[in-house]
C-alpha cells in the first residue's frame, strides 16, 4: 500500500524531469544585432511620434526600448568592442581607430559563441579585421579594414551577389557624402538578408554608419537628417521582414548625437586638378591628403630636379588668392632629413604620417587660411596663377555641426523579449550577457555588464533559467598567431578615412 501511495508522486517527478529535459533541448531562436552607429533618440523620437518611422514603432509596440549609456572614450571602435566583449575599453584595450582584431585583449562574444557551437555571422562590424575563421559562419570586416579580406574567402561567390561593404568617401563635396550614405541604406539590407538566408547564422550582427556620418555634417539640417532616418527605417523594415516569427532582434547604437557647441568648417581639395592648373605633372609627386590640409610627398630623385619641383609648387600655392588678394594657404616644406631652418612644432598626426611615408625627398603641406577660404567660399571665386576659377572646382566646404552624445538607443523584440512600455536604462556593457543568454550559452563571469531580466519574457525565463560559468571555463577558440606587420600605406589609408569623417 505504501508503494501505491508513492506512485503518483513518482510519476509527477518523472513528468517534471522529462519536461525540463525538453526545455533544455529546445534550440534557441536565431538572434540578430542591428547596429546603428550614432543612433539617437533625439532624432528618432519626434519622427516616431509623428508616425514617420513605422518599423521603429513596431519594435517598441511589441518589445522594449531603452536609453543606452555608452563608455569612454566615445569613439566607435572602443564602444563597439565593449558591446562585443562586455568589457570596458580599459579591459579590452581598444581606445582609438588604429586597432585591429589582434588589439583586443579579452575574448569577444563572437569567439565564445563560435567555440560553443553557435554559427556566427558578422557584416561590417568594427574591429573584426583581419577576419577570423568562425566554423559555419562568416565575417565581412567594418570600414577600418586594411584590405578586402572576408571569411570565408569566397563568401560573396557563395551567396551569389556582388560584394558590398561600406566604405568612407574621402573626396568630393557634401553631396557625395549623402550619396554614399544613401547607398548604404539601400545596398546593405539586401546584402545582409542574402547572407542571413544563404549562410544561416544562429547569431548575426550588421552595422550601419549613415546616422553617424550624416550627423557630424548635417545635424542642423533637419531635412537631410529626416531623409536619413527614413532610409534607416526602410532598411530596418527590410531586415525585419526576413526574420522568422520566433527570431530575436536587438538594435543598439554606440552613442547618440547632439549639436556641437563649437561647429567647425573643414575643406576638401582637388589636388590633381590644382597641379594641372599649375602645369605640374604627376611625375615625382604623390598626393598624401586632400582633406583639411593638402599634403604632397616629393618622391626621392635628383636634387636639382626635386628642388625645381618644390620651387614650382611654392609659386603655385603662393598664387592661390581670394578676390581681395589675400593668400589662401600657408606653406610648410619639410625636407628629408629635415633641415634646421624648417624645424617647427607640427601636429603629431602629420609628423607620424611623414615618418611612415618615407622614403621621400620632401613633403609639402599647404594649410588653408580660414579667413581667405571663407571669402573664397562666400564669393565662389578663387584666383590661381592670375586666373579666376569657380571655387567649387577647387575646394568644397564641409560644416561639422554634430558631435557624439553619451546616450544611445536600444530596442529589442522577439520570442524571448517581453513587451514593456516606457523606456528602460541600460549600458552598452549589458548587451554581451543578453546576447550570450539569448544564444543559449552560459554567461561568463568576467562580463562587466549584467543580464537585465526585466527585458525578458517571464515565461521564457522560467523555461530557460540563465546559466553562469567562470571566465576560465567559458568556451574558447584555439589561440592564433600574432598580428603580422602591416605596410605603412595601410595606416595612411586609415588616416584618410578618419579625415573624411572629421576625427583627425
Amino acid at each position: 500500500m505504501a508503494l501505491d501511495r508513492r506512485l503518483p508522486t513518482l510519476g509527477l517527478i518523472l513528468a517534471g524531469a522529462l519536461a525540463l529535459a525538453g526545455c533544455r533541448a529546445e534550440k534557441p531562436s536565431r538572434l540578430v544585432l542591428i547596429g546603428m552607429d550614432g543612433g539617437s533618440w533625439t532624432l528618432l523620437d519626434p519622427m516616431i511620434q509623428a508616425g514617420e518611422l513605422p518599423h521603429f514603432q513596431g519594435l517598441i509596440d511589441r518589445g522594449v526600448s531603452a536609453d543606452l549609456a555608452s563608455v569612454e572614450p566615445l569613439f566607435s571602435p572602443p564602444v563597439w568592442t565593449s558591446i562585443a566583449t562586455g568589457r570596458s575599453p580599459a579591459a579590452h584595450g581598444v581606445d582609438f581607430f588604429y586597432a585591429n582584431r589582434f588589439s583586443i585583449k579579452v575574448p569577444t562574444i563572437w569567439e565564445r559563441l563560435s567555440a560553443g557551437g553557435v554559427r556566427v555571422g558578422l557584416y561590417d562590424y568594427l574591429v573584426t579585421w583581419p577576419p577570423r575563421e568562425y566554423p559555419g559562419g562568416f565575417v565581412v570586416p567594418g570600414w577600418l579594414r586594411r584590405n578586402e579580406a572576408v571569411w570565408p574567402p569566397d563568401l560573396f561567390q557563395k551567396i551569389g551577389i556582388p560584394r558590398y561593404a561600406y566604405s568612407v568617401v574621402s573626396l568630393g563635396g557634401p553631396e557625395k557624402v549623402v550619396a554614399n550614405s544613401e547607398r548604404e541604406l539601400v545596398e546593405k539590407p539586401r546584402t545582409w538578408n542574402r547572407l542571413w538566408k544563404e549562410m544561416k547564422p544562429d547569431v548575426g550582427a550588421v552595422t550601419f554608419y549613415a546616422l553617424d556620418v550624416m550627423g557630424h555634417r548635417f545635424w542642423q539640417k533637419k531635412d537631410v537628417m529626416r531623409r536619413t532616418a527614413l532610409g534607416m527605417d526602410r532598411a530596418l523594415g527590410e531586415i525585419l521582414a526576413s526574420l522568422g516569427p520566433d527570431d530575436n532582434v536587438l538594435i543598439a547604437s554606440d552613442h547618440g548625437f547632439q549639436l556641437s557647441p563649437n561647429p567647425s568648417r573643414r575643406w576638401g581639395f582637388d589636388a590633381r586638378w590644382l597641379l594641372e592648373q599649375g602645369g605640374i605633372g604627376n611625375d615625382g609627386i604623390t598626393v598624401v591628403s586632400e582633406w583639411v590640409n593638402m599634403t604632397l610627398r616629393i618622391n626621392p630623385g635628383p636634387e636639382a630636379q626635386r628642388e625645381a619641383t618644390l620651387a614650382r609648387l611654392g609659386e603655385l600655392f603662393g598664387s592661390i588668392r581670394a578676390t581681395d588678394g589675400s593668400p589662401a594657404f600657408e606653406l610648410d616644406v619639410v625636407h628629408v632629413p629635415e633641415r634646421p631652418s624648417e624645424a617647427r612644432e607640427r601636429p603629431r598626426m602629420l609628423t607620424r604620417t611623414m615618418q611612415r611615408l618615407q622614403p621621400a625627398y620632401a613633403f609639402v603641406v599647404a594649410v588653408p587660411i580660414p579667413d581667405s577660404m571663407e571669402r573664397i567660399g562666400r564669393e565662389g571665386i578663387v584666383g590661381i596663377g592670375g586666373r579666376r576659377f569657380p571655387a567649387e572646382r577647387f575646394a568644397t566646404a564641409h560644416d561639422f555641426t554634430g558631435e557624439h552624445n553619451p546616450v544611445g538607443i536600444f530596442l529589442a523584440a522577439g520570442k524571448a523579449i517581453r513587451h514593456r512600455p516606457g523606456r528602460a536604462r541600460l549600458s552598452v556593457l549589458d548587451i554581451a550577457p543578453l546576447m550570450t543568454y539569448l544564444a543559449g550559452q552560459p554567461i561568463p563571469g568576467d562580463f562587466e555588464g549584467r543580464l537585465t531580466r526585466a527585458l525578458l519574457d517571464p515565461g521564457y525565463l522560467e523555461r530557460h533559467p540563465p546559466r553562469h560559468v567562470s571566465a576560465a571555463q567559458a568556451p574558447r577558440l584555439p589561440a592564433e598567431p600574432g598580428m603580422p606587420g602591416m605596410p605603412g600605406a595601410a595606416d595612411s589609408e586609415t588616416e584618410e578615412r578618419l579625415r573624411a569623417l572629421g576625427y583627425i
